[in-house]
């Protein structure tokens, strides 16, 4: 006999940044929530794991403190065939790898009252006809009144899937390194740019480095995933990737990849009344920029503020809520179009190695090239913490 679904406020689908972010906020307006996150523990992602001073100030707007050991990131050197450009960023940005980060976001959600259920995966959601879905899961179904689709680089059926721009693989890796890497790489992201291929590091703690690429699908499949064959073969075909990643001790482990990964995709209208997309299922900017963490956080906040705002006590007319999802993303694609169509621009330049050394070396004699780019991708401020 079929069991009937439950009956739920608000179901965040995904608890990764965006989602746990949202959830956070919804819950601390009194909004009952309930996440449904398909992982039991934390898990690795493909993601640089650069966060900018924006993103810790969400951050603690919601009350997580960066741990102490999060290493500071004060200059970014980006490093062509030939040439290298470094500059200074703005202060308080730092590494902070997403095996805490997810896990503190979550824990904070649930600590504000949040219904935090792991290990369950969302099948389908199915809009209904006023607003809300019925989500059916591993572990039963939700009848919600409000979805929060939060599923990162996963498409989720009942959601329109995301258009493919750019047929390319992220993947990622967490490596100890020696005291001689760690003092070099102290304080500081190095970005490498290969004809096809490009790449970033930086620390996330005292002894352990980021390692992200993004890389055409044959490359991949060439070495293979596993980070003592691809790195190296990687190192011997890109001059700037040599450079930066000397002296590294690559071990015999699979590297977390996805793909495709559609960078550049805007997502232009909500999937349903009643239904919002943060973080990857809204806009994907491509990595190079630093600014995707920052990006999930603040359209979480968002997302969480806007239905909050339209609740006050159930039940909450589907008219209210229709009219809130699709303001939400308008505003959010407005807000976030342009910096997305930036950093797209910016990825392409890094795809030909030989124009951007061209670049570079006019970024040595014109050194406001750098800071007008990295503000021109970064978060609007509307959609930043105060505090």
């Amino acid at each position: 006999m079929p069991v009937a679904a439950r009956r739920a406020g608000v179901v965040v689908v995904g608890g990764g940044l965006g989602g746990a972010m949202a959830a956070a906020h919804l819950a601390r307006a009194g909004v009952p929530v309930v996440v449904c996150e398909q992982s039991v523990r934390p898990q690795p992602r493909v993601c640089g794991e650069f966060l900018s001073f924006e993103g810790a100030a969400l951050l603690r707007d919601i009350g997580i403190d960066l741990p102490a050991a999060a290493p500071a990131i004060a200059t970014v050197a980006v490093h062509g065939p030939h040439r290298t450009l470094v500059s200074r960023l703005p202060g308080g940005n730092v590494g902070v790898s997403r095996l805490w980060l997810d896990d503190a976001l979550r824990q904070r959600a649930g600590d504000l009252g949040a219904s935090i259920h792991r290990g369950v995966t969302v099948q389908r959601i199915t809009p209904r006809p006023g607003s809300g879905a019925l989500v059916e899961t591993s572990d039963g179904d939700w009848d919600a009144d409000a979805v929060v689709v939060a599923t990162g680089k996963r498409d989720l059926r009942g959601v329109a899937a995301r258009e493919r721009v750019t047929d390319v693989v992220g993947v990622q890796l967490h490596v100890s390194v020696t005291p001689e890497v760690r003092r070099r790489m102290q304080g500081r992201v190095e970005l490498w740019v290969g004809e096809g291929a490009y790449g970033g590091v930086a620390l996330v703690d005292d002894t352990t480095l980021n390692v992200s690429c993004v890389i055409a699908p044959a490359v991949a499949r060439d070495p293979g995933l596993v980070a003592s064959h691809l790195m190296p073969a990687l190192m011997r075909r890109h001059r700037a990737a040599a450079r930066v990643l000397a002296g590294i001790d690559w071990p015999e482990t699979r590297m977390t990849a996805v793909a495709p990964v559609p960078y550049g995709y805007v997502r232009s209208d909500a999937p349903g009344p009643g239904i919002v997309c943060v973080g990857d299922q809204l806009a994907v900017i491509p990595s190079l920029t630093g600014d995707g963490m920052t990006m999930a956080l603040a359209s979480g906040r968002e997302a969480g503020r806007v239905l909050a705002g339209v609740w006050g006590g159930r039940p909450v007319p589907d008219a209210r809520l229709a009219e809130a999802s699709a303001l939400y993303h308008a505003r959010l694609v407005r807000a976030f179009s342009r910096q997305v169509r930036v950093a797209v621009w910016l990825q392409r330049l890094f795809a030909h190695p030989r124009a951007l050394d061209g670049l570079l070396r006019a970024g040595v004699w014109l050194p406001p090239v750098v800071p007008l780019l990295m503000r021109a991708t970064r978060v609007p401020q509307q959609f930043r913490a105060t505090g």
